[in-house]
């Protein structure tokens, strides 16, 4: 994989600035690998491409996902989000074709919010069109889709929870999706969270009846559809003695008989193998059912089963999830009803929880789809032969909760390292399947790891390979690496503790050459002994009521002895210490390094040999001060010096590395800041002498990261880097490039003359300029005097202009070749732009600077360029609402002006030029401007006469007047809608932000992750309000990074305290009608917490339309008012705002249902706004008179 940076600042050519540690980062696993806690999955071709798409339904994070098959092939892509707003956590959902338009759309009950609501489906898998069902139902548990009353489209059975265990039916009154009010076929007593329901032809008559069971009541009975119209029977009960859990119920022909029977999985919830599937059989067809029979008993928990032929031998296989079993169990059928022997195809790794049967690969053989909730896992498995044999499973639904701790180590033996993490729920590795850091698939070893918080690769039964051993809460065990290949044992429990664990570390304590155990459990320091890979229970104590509290352990050999000691931290009295092993299983009085470190315990602890006398000093530091330090060990015997600062700017954690990463010989430091939710880098300059400052290593949000580790990982030599997040439970990993000390350097001017470039030809700015090797590409963009500089690592670079180069230009040479051995070299590669033909060639764009509001100023600017091959003179014509606008002035004169229209005139405008005007205007205040009036503007660059692309030599522009506004936004000029014939047009952004701080901001960062719909070859800068630098890793993340900005506060420089990005990109080609292109931006002023813009997203449309958001009428009552204010029909709105007449927001409140109350007591008398937003940005403005 190609890798990319780019930068836009200029550097100078001094080695030791240019000398900058550079890391790339890759992805191993996050929350877009899947959804957490999925319960549920359904097949269907969600997007209209002949395949069946995956549908996941997650209770406990209120996601329904979709994944795409990407080939046909049962191959699944990364999931599709269906979110919506307002609609409340989904409890049960179903899909199908709910409008008849031969899509499948998608329900959703939800418990939180008591509704349910369906969301249609474009055809594409897009779902932007919510319906609602209902929004008074109480507590709506499952839905089902079916032809309740046989008109062939969908209705919705619904069991929901009012009192009682109700049962219902919505008819679906047009076939279109609007739905008619609950239809009542029965209720039911017991607890609200027991039901199972499912719909069949249970009496053989072609119509829908249901079928429930009530573990709360022991019952089973079903409701019969008399008339095929939706009258249903009184309930007729099955059973009435089943008194355990009645965990899935399924109707299936299991005798050949032609009818349905009846199967129940039944738990005894005793923890043993002994739980049962029980049938019964459909006697005469006609809904009566005999008497139970046991067809299994040796299951632990058999949460859902599903029916199949899957060896395709004409009858009904079953397939059950056994979830405390962790595995997957299949019951042949010998057509007869009788089942067996069992057949395990997944087992000792997922507790699984559902199971989905279809034809995933279009080879016409039933597939399995197991879901494990509790590991996050969807998990494949195509039926190779129509025989039952079964490929290995592929899971295409994963993701970690909260990963904790991430190792690298060599788990299968091909001598690259793996990487492995616990996390809350699970054990799992990733195998580095080239040695160049190519990761595959998770690979669960442990589930239902609860809170899991160590984890380490040690070779515990002395077989030459790498096992896992990890602890939580009391618990400490492991995963034996059976072959030394990475196929691990079930989980084996080595101890169970009398306390909570707060740390645990193996060592060979007692030098009898295998691992030991040592804990940390409440005030006791304790090891155990390893006897034949078990550990002797009891324990030894090394200390015992440690009054200082211990906060973490680490093991180090500080005295040089070959003998491994243990070096912690304190909580009580802010001390760090170490404990001499003395290598016959006893230890020595502990020895104080450090008395007077604040809350050390939260700091990390790590040992190295800073300053090169061949012995191990100790990093540590205090988050408390900010401070970095190390302890020099004067002697090599344990002795210690006073701090050392490393850093007084980091709060830091216990996430601290310490290792070479500068390849110099001596170990730096790379430590986590809580501050900044950045990984620091902090360089050792000539073995402790001295430390550089720290510098954020990696440009992204690393909020919560919980674990670092080193290693190599990619076959370069190299100590790369690997992090676990746990805001979005993330484990990256971060090539180590190198030192970037070496410099491709030069000047791009165009050859206006024909005679070569000399210093008299024109510079070219903001040319895009490249340089790549094999496996990196580096970026930059010329500045305004044509110069560029790149820095780079060794190797051979070939450096050219990128595709911003227009088709009637071309470059001399056309590639330049860099070869660096070493460090610290330059080359100067300069390019002449040739005309390779006699173009004119201008363009104009247009943007707002500041939001326009009544009685204020507005600025905008006007950004022109030539981008042909002859200079050009001409003027701007730029046409306002002359209405609610007055001209102010403008940073270039203005030749002439009339009513609505102001020219500026131009001259020797150069090719590749662009220039800036800035224009104000005063907004006229109310009555004449109202918020919500659109100011329309139009302009027009000349001459348009020899143009060979006139359309981009005019615009249009309307903005929308408000009241209080969020300073920090961002536009795009297109707007929400773009016709599909204009998809290969730019697309124009402008990102502003303001300090609304109380001091000036030193830096400030701006974090744009582009849509994947967008084409980053064609961004093209435009404008930025300060000189800036620009980055961009993966082709998506643009970081604009302000330097020394020094940018006021609004209260002290209003004006000063602004500033914007101005950019336009194409979106990725092709584009298809519904193709939506979003983008936001996260603005990070100092160490402050981001704020987040908006979210402005384009459709590609082929009709443009105003979107009527809102029809219903909006009551308010009493208006003009004294005390309390009554409004009505607001439902559809997520939060209410007063405004007073100059803008300023007087008061908020949130909705939550259709009606709401304010008290306006304390408001002064006067005329007022009324704002009702919702989550999407839309809005209605009301007028409010306060008495």
């Amino acid at each position: 994989m190609k890798i990319f940076i780019f930068s836009l600042l200029f550097i100078s050519l001094s080695f030791h600035s240019l000398a900058q540690q550079a890391f790339f980062p890759y992805t191993v696993i996050d929350n877009t690998f899947g959804v957490e806690n999925p319960n549920q999955t359904k097949l269907a071709d969600i997007d209209s491409d002949g395949d069946l798409d995956i549908f996941l339904q997650s209770n406990s994070f209120s996601n329904l996902t979709w994944l795409p098959n990407i080939d046909g092939e049962g191959n699944y892509g990364t999931g599709n989000v269906v979110a919506q707003e307002n609609v409340g956590s989904v409890q049960s959902s179903d899909i199908g074709d709910i409008n008849g338009d031969g899509h499948v759309d998608i329900l959703r009950g939800s418990t939180t919010v008591d509704r349910i609501d369906w969301d249609a489906n474009d055809g594409t898998g897009v779902f932007s069109t919510l319906t609602t069902v209902d929004e008074d139902i109480t507590n709506p548990r499952i839905l089902i889709l079916t032809d309740i009353d046989g008109d062939s489209d969908l209705d919705i059975l619904v069991y929901y929870y009012e009192g009682a265990n109700r049962f219902g039916w919505f008819e679906n009154l047009d076939g279109l999706g609007n739905f008619g009010e609950v239809n009542e076929i029965g209720f039911d007593g017991g607890s609200s969270n027991r039901i199972r329901m499912v719909t069949a032809d249970i009496d053989g008559d072609s119509d829908m009846d249901l079928l429930v069971s009530n573990s709360s009541t022991s019952t089973v009975f079903w409701y019969e559809n008399l008339d095929g119209m939706g009258s249903f029977s009184n309930l007729k009960l099955i059973d009435d003695t089943q008194t355990s859990s009645m965990s899935s119920v399924l109707l299936s022909d299991i005798d050949g008989d032609s009818d349905l029977d009846l199967l129940i999985s039944v738990d005894l919830l005793t923890s043993q193998d002994e739980d049962l599937i029980v049938a019964y059989e459909n006697l005469d067809g006609n809904g009566n059912f005999g008497a139970s029979t046991i067809v299994s008993n040796i299951f632990n928990s058999p949460k859902h089963m599903n029916a199949v032929d899957l060896d395709t031998d004409g009858d009904q296989d079953l397939v059950i999830a056994n979830t405390e079993g962790k595995n997957t169990i299949w019951l042949p059928n010998d057509g007869n009803g009788n089942f067996g022997p069992a057949i395990i195809f997944e087992e000792y790794v997922f507790s699984p929880s559902h199971i989905s049967i279809a034809d995933i690969d279009s080879n016409g053989t039933p597939d399995i789809i197991s879901t494990a909730y509790s590991e996050d896992t969807v998990t494949t498995y195509k039926n190779l032969d129509g025989q039952g044999t079964l490929e290995p499973g592929v899971i295409v639904n994963s993701t970690i909760q909260d990963p904790t701790k991430v190792v690298l180590a060599d788990l299968d033996g091909d001598g690259d390292n793996d990487i492995a993490n616990i996390s809350h729920n699970k054990v799992s590795w990733y195998e580095n399947l080239d040695g160049l850091g190519t990761y595959g698939q998770q690979n669960v070893l442990v589930g239902n790891v609860f809170v899991g918080r160590f984890l380490e690769a040690v070779d515990f039964d002395n077989d030459g390979d790498l096992d896992l051993m990890y602890g939580y809460d009391e618990v400490v065990s492991w995963v034996e690496n059976l072959d030394g290949a990475g196929n691990f044992s079930e989980r084996q429990a080595l101890h169970i503790a009398g306390g909570t664990n707060s740390d645990i570390t193996f060592m060979d304590v007692d030098n009898d050459l295998d691992l030991d155990y040592v804990r940390l459990s409440s005030l006791s320091l304790i090891w155990h002994e390893n006897i034949n890979s078990a550990l002797e229970n009891l324990g030894n104590t090394i200390l015992s009521n440690i009054s200082l509290d211990l906060g973490q352990i680490n093991k180090i050999d500080v005295n040089g002895d070959g003998f491994i000691d243990l070096v912690g931290s304190t909580s009580g009295d802010n001390q760090l210490i170490w404990i001499p092993n003395q290598g016959d299983g006893t230890f020595g009085a502990f020895q104080v390094i450090d008395t007077d470190q604040p809350n050390i315990r939260r700091a990390g602890i790590k040992a190295a040999d800073i300053d090169g006398d061949s012995d191990l000093d100790i990093v540590s530091g205090s988050p408390d001060n900010n401070t970095v330090l190390w302890y020099e060990n004067l002697d090599g015997l344990g002795a210690f010096g006073d701090a050392n600062e490393i850093s007084t700017t980091i709060s830091m954690n216990k996430v601290l590395e310490v290792f070479d990463s500068d390849s110099d010989g001596d170990p730096d430091i790379i430590v986590s800041d809580l501050l900044t939710n950045t990984v620091q880098f902090i360089e050792n300059i000539d073995w402790g002498s001295s430390f550089a400052e720290p510098i954020e290593l990696f440009g992204t949000d690393l909020t919560f990261t919980s674990s670092l580790a080193f290693g190599e990982l990619n076959g370069d030599f190299k100590q790369d880097l690997a992090i676990s997040n746990t805001q979005d439970g993330s484990i990256l990993w971060y090539e180590n490039l190198g030192v970037l000390s070496n410099v491709i350097s030069g000047n791009v001017a165009i050859d206006l003359d024909s005679n070569g470039c000399d210093p008299g030809d024109p510079d070219m700015q903001n040319l895009l300029i490249k340089t790549e090797n094999e496996t990196h590409s580096f970026s930059t963009v010329t500045n305004a005097n044509g110069d560029y500089s790149i820095s780079v690592t060794e190797g051979t670079f070939t450096t050219q202009i990128n595709s911003s180069l227009p088709t009637h230009f071309s470059s001399e040479p056309e590639s330049h070749v860099s070869e660096f051995v070493g460090i610290n070299n330059a080359e100067v590669k300069d390019f002449c732009v040739v005309a390779t033909e006699t173009i004119e060639d201008i363009s104009i764009g247009f943007f707002p600077i500041t939001d326009a509001r009544p009685g204020f100023e507005a600025v905008y600017e006007l950004v022109y360029s030539n981008i042909g091959t002859v200079i050009v003179d001409g003027d701007i014509e730029l046409n306002f609402d002359d209405v609610r606008l007055e001209y102010s002035e403008s940073s270039e004169p203005v030749a002439s002006s009339s009513t609505g229209q102001i020219t500026f005139d131009y001259t020797n405008l150069q090719p590749f030029e662009t220039r800036t005007i800035q224009i104000t205007f005063s907004v006229a205040p109310p009555p004449t401007t109202q918020i919500d009036d659109p100011l329309i503007f139009s302009g027009q660059i000349n001459p348009v006469s020899n143009d060979i692309n006139p359309e981009d030599n005019s615009f249009n522009y309307t903005q929308i007047v408000i009241g209080s506004f969020d300073p920090n936004d961002i536009l795009v000029l297109e707007g929400p809608q773009v016709h599909i014939d204009d998809a290969d047009d730019y697309l124009h952004y402008i990102i502003r932000f303001q300090n609304t701080g109380t001091a000036s901001a030193i830096n400030v960062r701006v974090l744009n992750e582009l849509d994947m719909n967008l084409d980053w070859d064609s961004f093209q800068l435009l404008n930025t309000s300060h000189e800036s630098r620009v980055e961009i890793t993966e082709g998506n993340t643009m970081q604009f990074i302000f330097d020394d900005i020094n940018l006021p506060d609004a209260k002290t420089d209003e004006e000063g305290s602004k500033g914007h990005i101005q950019y336009k990109i194409k979106p990725m080609s092709p584009v298809s009608v519904g193709d939506q292109v979003s983008n936001n931006a996260q603005i990070y002023f100092d160490f402050n917490e981001f704020i987040l813009t908006n979210t402005v997203t384009t459709t590609y449309v082929e009709q443009l339309g105003v979107e009527s958001f809102r029809e219903e009428i909006i009551y308010i009552y009493p208006n003009p008012v004294e005390n309390k204010l009554f409004i009505i029909g607001v439902s559809n709105y997520s939060k209410i705002s007063i405004y007073d007449l100059p803008g300023h927001k007087i008061m908020e409140q949130k909705i939550v249902q259709d009606s709401v109350s304010l008290n306006v007591e304390h408001i002064s008398r006067g005329v007022y706004f009324l704002k009702f937003e919702n989550n999407n940005g839309n809005f209605e403005i009301r007028r409010l008179i306060k008495k």
